[in-house]
Formats: C-alpha cells, sequence, structure tokens
C-alpha cells in the first residue's frame, strides 16, 4: 500500500507540473572563419540571446547550448552575440536567426575579423537597407508623419559595429546599387532606389512587387487546385 500511494505522489506530480516550465535548449555551433575560408571551432566563448541575457559558453567543437523559454521559442527569431573582441558574427546576418523548428538542429555561427572584407556581400548590404527602410516605416507609425531616413548617421553605425570605414561603406553600397540595377528583380530595384533616396520610385517598386507576390501566389493556388479537382 506505501508503494502504492508513493507511485500515485510521483503520477500526480509529473501531471500537476505545467509543460511550460520545461525550457527546451537552442544548440549551435561557432567557428573563426580564416583568410582562406578554413573553419576552426571557437572554444572557450560566451554566446548570448541578446532578447533574454541567457547564455552559454562554447565547449569542444564549438558547440553551445542555452536554455530556451517556451515564450521565447513562440517568438520565432533570436538575435545572438558573441563576446570576442576583434571578432564579428559574418553568419547568420547580424546575429539574427529563426528558432529552428527541430531544436536538434546546429545553428551555425561564423566569426570573421573586425574590418573583414567577407562581411562586403550582397545580403548583408541588402539587409542593411532593408532594416533601414523598416526603422522609417516604425519611425512614421510612431509619429505619424514621413522623414527621410538619416543615411549617413545609420551608415556610420553599421560601419563602427563591423569595424568598417563609413566612406568604404559608402562605395560598396553604391556597387550593390549599381549591379542591383542590371537586374530584373522587383524588390531588389526598390531597395536600390530607396539607397538612391528615390523613395517615390522605390515606393512603385515595392507595390508592384508585392502585386506580383500575390498574383503569383494565386496562380499557384489555383494550379494547385486544378490538380486536385483531376485527381479526384
Amino acid at each position: 500500500m506505501k508503494y502504492r500511494s508513493l507511485a500515485y505522489l510521483i503520477i500526480a506530480t509529473i501531471v500537476l507540473v505545467p509543460i511550460q516550465s520545461f525550457a527546451e535548449d537552442l544548440k549551435g555551433k561557432v567557428v573563426f572563419v580564416g583568410k582562406h575560408d578554413e573553419l576552426t571551432p571557437a572554444i572557450g566563448i560566451d554566446v548570448v540571446i541578446n532578447e533574454t541575457g541567457d547564455s552559454g559558453k562554447t565547449k569542444a567543437g564549438g558547440l553551445f547550448r542555452i536554455s530556451l523559454p517556451q515564450g521565447l521559442k513562440a517568438r520565432g527569431s533570436v538575435t545572438l552575440s558573441v563576446s570576442k573582441p576583434g571578432w564579428v558574427i559574418q553568419y547568420p546576418l547580424d546575429g539574427e536567426t529563426p528558432i529552428p523548428t527541430n531544436l536538434d538542429t546546429v545553428i551555425h555561427v561564423r566569426l570573421v575579423p573586425n574590418g573583414s572584407k567577407e562581411l562586403w556581400s550582397a545580403d548583408r548590404i541588402e539587409k542593411f537597407i532593408r532594416d533601414t527602410a523598416d526603422k522609417a516605416k516604425e519611425q512614421f507609425r510612431a509619429e505619424g508623419k514621413p522623414q527621410s531616413p538619416d543615411f549617413a548617421r545609420h551608415i556610420k553605425e553599421w560601419a563602427v559595429r563591423y569595424g568598417l570605414s563609413p566612406q568604404e561603406t559608402k562605395k560598396e553600397i553604391a556597387r550593390w546599387v549599381a549591379k542591383t540595377e542590371q537586374k530584373h528583380d522587383l524588390y531588389q530595384l526598390g531597395l536600390a532606389a530607396y539607397a538612391r533616396k528615390n523613395f517615390g520610385e522605390a515606393s512603385n517598386f515595392f507595390e508592384t512587387s508585392a502585386e506580383e507576390r500575390l498574383r503569383r501566389a494565386h496562380e499557384a493556388s489555383s494550379t494547385a487546385q486544378r490538380f486536385t479537382n483531376e485527381a479526384i
């Protein structure tokens, strides 16, 4: 009887503990990227989830685990930072990464030296322009009036963050704009126009791009429905 009562107590304890109280772990691997793109595990480095301050130290192989509360998991993404003077995160861009649906998935974090030419990637420059545009939208919503973004300030902050010179940063952005304008991606053309401060043209490109995406989504849905009807 005593053992049966103990068993009931254990079962009741398990049932009464809220599922939300069990945090899962975010898993990742940090590596240093060398001059010839060779990868070296980064050991003994603190990796921090900026949204919560939770952290984990990299161990053998550069692997780390950080406790991830359920509330944060529902957010869908996190921003990671590392404490390694002279090094910055190359990927994921700006340390921002989706939270994997399967938390057994390992997030790969690449570190490069401050000021590395590896930071002049098209996707990073595109993200910078997109983020600048998004900040302007948020400011418009908050203040109720449109304002031209202070590109000079944003460029300086971005350059300092990655150990780059503002002058060189402007040149790389201009180079990205020139290359992008040779393409036919409407959304990227909108970003290029935005970087040139042609806001009216940028708005037209963004609207046309959104309409095109909706049209393609509608066509895909119609095609899927047709195949379904034919299969029935």
